[in-house]
């Protein structure tokens, strides 16, 4: 006789100990590839090359409840990025 198939997905079974379910291991690997990238950027670019990381989320956390509110998000974000390019810096938007 057989036996039958455990038909879960990773996220749905049961955590055991030190195991990662699919968020969290979406989550690691993410993460991963995010430092990966950073540091092929910091090696690819010249010393004098200034680069700096804009965390869009600092400007867009929270909610909106009307098309102002967008805007000046939007605005201010434009703003700091617009800074930052007239001193030159490369910008690597996360």
């Amino acid at each position: 006789m057989t036996k039958p198939i455990n038909r879960t997905i990773p996220s749905e079974r049961t955590a055991t100990k030190g195991a990662l379910t699919a968020p969290k291991y979406s989550e690691a690997i993410g993460g991963l590839f995010a430092k990966v990238v950073s540091e092929i950027q910091r090696l690819t670019t010249p010393p004098e090359v200034k680069i700096e990381r804009v965390r869009v989320s600092e400007y867009f956390s929270g909610s909106f409840e009307s098309a102002d509110q967008v805007k000046k998000a939007v605005a201010h974000l434009q703003d700091h990025l617009m800074k930052l390019l007239d001193e030159g810096v490369k910008i690597v938007v996360e």
